[in-house]
C-alpha cells in the first residue's frame, strides 16, 4: 500500500484556523483557542507557519509569530493518527531554513511533561534556556527552548526532502 502524499505549505489563517483549532482541542488539555489564534494572527506576523495537508486536509500545523529578530513557536501540532511519521521534524525543518535564511533566534516553551516533544526538539539543535514552574494551567512547569542560527548552521544541512512529500 502507497502512503498518502504529504504537502507541506505556508499557513493560511482564513483557510485553515478552523481545522487548526480542532486539531487543538483533539491534543491538547489546554489548547489556543479560535480568539487567541486571531489576536496574534492580526497583531503579528505569521510568516513561518505552516501546515502539512493530506488529501488537502490540515494534519499538522507550526503556528508561530514574529517579534524584531525572533520567531516563537505558539503551538505545533500533528493529528493523531499521522503521528510518529516525521511530520512534526518537517515543519520545524522548514521553520529552521527560513530562520537561518532571516537569521532569526526560534523560540518556544514546552511542558516539562511532554517527553515526546522535548527529545525532538534537542534531535533539531534547540538548547533549553530557563524554565517556570506552574506555567501552564494543570501546574507543570514549562521549559523554555530556543535555536540559534550561527556559524555551524548551513541551509544545506537541513533535509527537507524526502520522495512522498511535495512542498
Amino acid at each position: 500500500m502507497c502512503e498518502q502524499p504529504i504537502k507541506f505549505r505556508p499557513l493560511n489563517y482564513q483557510k485553515d484556523v478552523k481545522r487548526i483549532v480542532q486539531l487543538e482541542r483533539e491534543l491538547f488539555n489546554d489548547p489556543f483557542l479560535r480568539g487567541q489564534l486571531y489576536f496574534y494572527y492580526k497583531k503579528y506576523s505569521t510568516k513561518g507557519s505552516f501546515v502539512a495537508t493530506i488529501d488537502s486536509i490540515v494534519n499538522g500545523y507550526i503556528f508561530c509569530i514574529r517579534e524584531g529578530d525572533s520567531i516563537h513557536i505558539y503551538t505545533i501540532g500533528v493529528a493523531n493518527e499521522f503521528q510518529r511519521r516525521g511530520i512534526g521534524r518537517k515543519l520545524i525543518r522548514l521553520l529552521k531554513r527560513m530562520a537561518i535564511e532571516e537569521g532569526l533566534l526560534v523560540v518556544l516553551e514546552v511542558s516539562a511533561n511532554n517527553l515526546p516533544a522535548i527529545k525532538l526538539y534537542l534531535s533539531e539543535e534547540f538548547v533549553t534556556t530557563g524554565s517556570e514552574e506552574g506555567y501552564y494551567p494543570d501546574g507543570s512547569t514549562a521549559l523554555y527552548m530556543s535555536y540559534s542560527p550561527d556559524s555551524t548552521n548551513h541551509i544545506d544541512n537541513i533535509d527537507t526532502d524526502n520522495p512522498h512529500e511535495q512542498y
